[in-house]
């Protein structure tokens, strides 16, 4: 079993509106211990620790209003570049907006950026579908 104990964290946890300082003890892929007393008496050469230093510990983040690139202006950016950035930030999800070029209207653009975030993401993408043709506030 590998374990990882992550000492002196600042923990969030918005679930418990919870702010507190102190420890968080992960086995395989489960928190097994979290808070002031979640470090073993004994750590183990098996335990990889993580000294946090106060850095924060907190579920993922979600952005719920990402611009892209892709598809059509890739040279500013691609929906793969995008995801690295996020991961990078601490962001595990995103919403990529419409108003790419072209706009995402059309049922082949919303699965184009979902094959494209499987794919190429390091974190979720979910594309968010324009409501009129074009971006041109017209009903279709």
């Amino acid at each position: 079993m590998n374990a990882t104990l992550f000492r002196n964290a600042r923990l969030i946890d918005p679930a418990t509106d919870s702010d507190t300082k102190g420890d968080l003890l992960v086995e395989g892929d489960k928190i097994v211990a979290i808070g002031a007393k979640a470090a073993p008496a004994k750590i183990g050469a098996d335990m990889e620790v993580i000294e946090c230093d106060g850095l924060v510990l907190s579920p993922g983040l979600i952005d719920l209003r990402v611009v892209t690139g892709e598809p059509g202006a890739e040279h500013k950016e691609t929906l793969g570049t995008a995801s690295q950035s996020a991961a990078a930030g601490g962001v595990t999800s995103f919403v990529v907006m419409p108003d790419t070029d072209p706009v995402i209207d059309e049922h082949t653009l919303v699965d184009f950026i979902k094959r494209r975030g499987r794919a190429r993401g390091e974190v979720h993408m979910r594309p968010a579908g324009a409501l009129t043709k074009g971006l041109d506030g017209k009903h279709m």
